[in-house]
């Protein structure tokens, strides 16, 4: 019976969510390499969010590429979606020796008056967490929790008992992040993640934030060498934290293979009920 009526409310929240907006965040670096599993992420996560949101809109900002190959695979990727890809000029390109730091707000908002929620290319959502069914509609700000925290660069000592991640982070109509000025920074790579919490909860607004029960961290301690069994089971969706730059291979060696057959699967239960509702 619970199982039902979770269902139920999710169906209700796909068809109510038509002043979202969900944007994906990709780039490379000079630093590090880029994974083939970084272009199968992205393609993934956009094919389940057009089923679980079907009234939001939906982006792809681009910012820096290292190759046409890059290139060439984005747009490839862009013809099978049918979404918007939006390629970032040179003028807008911030730090991209080590990290694409603070990318994730450039443009700092696609819609004021929308609701906004930014992922990383390597977040998939395969059921929309209670955690942003409770934040749409309110005037509060989503966030993620972190499996491993306490990475916020020169914000670890205010953020000490901070737990969240911003893998995900949702914004109300009307709030923006401002971007900072990056030369004052020491050190990009985790202060990016520590400047966003830090605005969020200077804000004074209401906190969402996405539980551990809600969203998987294949990066996790417990997990990082190990395949989580029944992983599309047990969570809403997963965070696979270092595999688009190589640095892991989750997702191609425990985990690609039961995400896509779920999406095929939840494909042909959303395209029975759609073609239902057109017969009726």
């Amino acid at each position: 019976m619970q199982t039902m009526q979770h269902e139920s409310t999710t169906r209700k929240a796909q068809q109510a969510m038509k002043d979202l907006i969900l944007r994906w965040t990709f780039g490379e670096t000079d630093a590090r390499p880029t994974s083939l599993q970084a272009f199968d992420m992205l393609e993934c996560s956009i094919r389940f969010a057009k089923i679980l949101f079907p009234k939001a809109s939906k982006y792809v900002v681009v910012n820096y590429l290292k190759s046409k190959r890059s290139e060439f695979l984005l747009k490839e990727i862009q013809e099978r979606t049918q979404i918007p890809f939006i390629f970032l000029p040179k003028s807008k390109l911030l730090n991209t020796s080590i990290k694409n730091s603070f990318h994730k707000y450039i443009p700092s908002r696609i819609a004021i008056n929308k609701y906004e929620i930014f992922l990383d290319s390597d977040v998939i959502l395969w059921t929309i967490p209670q955690t942003i069914q409770a934040w749409y509609g309110s005037n509060g700000l989503l966030i993620n929790t972190d499996w491993n925290p306490h990475r916020f660069g020169i914000y670890s000592e205010a953020l000490k008992k901070s737990h969240y991640n911003a893998g995900i982070v949702g914004l109300p109509p009307k709030f923006t992040i401002t971007l900072p000025d990056l030369s004052q920074f020491p050190e990009l790579f985790h202060s990016e993640q520590g400047y966003t919490i830090i605005q969020l909860l200077k804000s004074g607004l209401p906190i969402f934030a996405i539980s551990k029960k809600e969203l998987f961290q294949a990066n996790a301690k417990d997990w990082v060498e190990r395949k989580y069994p029944n992983l599309t089971k047990d969570f809403a969706g997963a965070h696979f934290c270092g595999n688009n730059y190589a640095h892991y291979f989750h997702w191609d060696k425990f985990y690609k293979e039961e995400i896509w057959n779920l999406y095929y699967k939840k494909l042909k239960e959303y395209e029975t009920v759609r073609n239902n509702k057109g017969n009726q």
